[in-house]
């Protein structure tokens, strides 16, 4: 079977050219990836393009990054062992199923991580925007950003993830994307804004050396690039077709937050030149409200209220009791936020739910009344009953039948959660006991929990020097793939074990692609 993204559009003619451009580095996307690219090529004497489909660079806020002895790192006294970076690597790739992710693509970026990241952070520096070592977790639990949650080894333990600018505590991230392209602009990088690129030039079996782009006036552009063409055009989440061939999962997300010209153009020009992808693609999810559990969101004005953040509010987001649609427990609560979220995917209606009762307030005293999400007081959990995002009921067969599922099935799994309580051990998934208190105080509360996602992480094959491979595993000279453009690196799944592996690779690589392009 042919998919339509796996043909190619007509060749345009010669006389449809209304310009060329010549130039060293092509870079295809001007995000989180592509503006690293185009920096460090042009920082060893390249001549740059940047093509860009949107009317502005891909702006990000969040700013989280892993890196392995970074000067951020070591600032704050935090050492890394190198058999301890040798261990964090392989846990990775197993966290992965080392399924298509390739170990020495994860072991080349811990090589290379600090050096890229040393090398951001002294541009952004110089832009006066602080990179810093994150020494207290900043993600340990379903959905909230708060330390009251048993530590996750990879990013507590060992403190890899990054900041730029203000954490999470402090108040919103800065923008730190702006000051690089700043950066990259005073270093001569020329960018074309609402340019989409439309056609990679190959020659048969041979180079790309030119891709085809179309400019705001309509025009057809031909850039030709004398070292290389580096494809960071981001994700394909918002293409049906593609996310069902590679990631049907993704399709039961709740909410897309997705940059919307996300569409695989990158990965489908690579495809029409030969290019091979990824079996199956991971998703970047979090658990997302669901309101009533039909995947809806909230109207206005009520959704102004969470409109900046994709969490679940209040209690339900904390680790409680979680049931599938069918009533039964199916995991530990309390592990990194993504593998709730990643199970409601695998549910026929992409929501699973969050229990609790209503003593959670005395039961759990370590959960702070406020924040970032929202906040956990009895009166928010009511105004969340109120307006449909929680359900309650005074009997767990009344709600049973509010949330439909079975109701001898909850009320068994519920006696056997209450069971566990009383032994203060988790037998069947091992939750710490200070979150495992019985579901005993009538009133009772439910809140279907979803995936939200922000896009696809996973595409074309690439070697360790971030060239594009053929069906048959050879390098497409001339041709590089980075970011969410680039696949061999995950596996089924985006693991949470290590938070901000995605960006941290992704300009890692970006720097590697650059430095190999440039050299040719």
């Amino acid at each position: 079977m042919t998919y339509s993204f796996e043909t190619p559009p007509p060749l345009l003619p010669e006389e449809a050219i209304s310009d060329t451009v010549d130039c060293d580095v092509v870079v295809v996307g001007a995000g989180i990836s592509g503006t690293p690219a185009a920096i460090r090529a042009a920082e060893l004497g390249a001549r740059v393009r940047v093509l860009e489909k949107g009317p502005t660079f891909g702006k990000h806020r969040t700013g989280g990054f892993a890196a392995f002895g970074t000067k951020a790192q070591r600032a704050a006294g935090i050492e890394l062992p190198q058999e301890t970076c040798d261990r964090l690597v392989l846990d990775l790739w197993s966290c992965s199923m080392a399924f298509q992710c390739r170990l020495p693509l994860m072991s080349l970026w811990m090589r290379h991580s600090a050096r890229v990241a040393d090398w951001l952070s002294d541009i952004l520096a110089g832009k006066g925007v602080e990179v810093r070592a994150v020494v207290t977790p900043s993600i340990t639990g379903p959905g909230l950003r708060a330390s009251i949650v048993r530590p996750n080894q990879f990013w507590n333990e060992y403190c890899l993830l990054h900041r730029m600018g203000r954490t999470f505590a402090e108040g919103e991230n800065v923008d730190w994307m702006a000051p690089l392209v700043d950066y990259a602009v005073e270093r001569g990088v020329v960018y074309h804004y609402r340019t989409p690129a439309e056609r990679l030039v190959r020659s048969e079996g041979g180079r790309v050396t030119a891709v085809i782009a179309r400019d705001a006036d309509n025009r057809y552009l031909r850039f030709r690039a004398q070292k290389g063409i580096i494809l960071a055009a981001g994700d394909f989440i918002n293409d049906e077709e593609m996310v069902a061939v590679f990631c049907q999962h993704l399709a039961r997300n709740v909410n897309n937050f997705s940059n919307k010209y996300c569409t695989g153009d990158g990965h489908k020009m690579a495809i029409w030149v030969g290019a091979d992808m990824d079996e199956i693609v991971a998703g970047d999810v979090f658990p997302g409200q669901t309101v009533t559990g039909k995947n809806l969101r909230p109207d206005e004005p009520f959704w102004a209220l969470y409109q900046d953040w994709w969490w679940c509010p209040a209690v339900a987001s904390m680790p409680m009791l979680y049931v599938d649609i069918g009533g039964y427990r199916y995991g530990n609560e309390n592990l990194p936020f993504q593998q709730n979220a990643v199970a409601a995917l695998s549910m026929p209606e992409g929501r699973v739910w969050s229990l609790w009762d209503a003593a959670w307030r005395t039961k759990f005293p370590q959960i702070p009344e406020k924040t970032p999400t929202s906040l956990n007081t009895p009166q928010q959990v009511e105004v969340d009953v109120r307006e449909g995002l929680t359900v309650k009921a005074d009997t767990l067969a009344e709600l049973a039948a509010k949330i439909d599922v079975p109701a001898d099935v909850l009320t068994a799994t519920v006696a056997r959660y209450n069971a566990l309580c009383a032994k203060g051990r988790d037998e069947d998934c091992f939750k710490e006991p200070e979150w495992l208190k019985p579901l005993d105080t009538p009133p009772f509360y439910a809140a279907g929990i979803g995936a939200a996602i922000t896009g696809t992480r996973g595409g074309v094959k690439v070697n360790p020097d971030m060239q594009v491979l053929d069906k048959r595993g050879r390098a497409i000279p001339g041709l590089y793939a980075v970011g969410n453009n680039a696949g061999s690196f995950y596996g089924m799944v985006y693991p949470p074990q290590l938070e901000g592996s995605g960006i941290g690779h992704a300009f890692t690589f970006a720097c590697l692609a650059a430095e190999h392009a440039v050299s040719q």
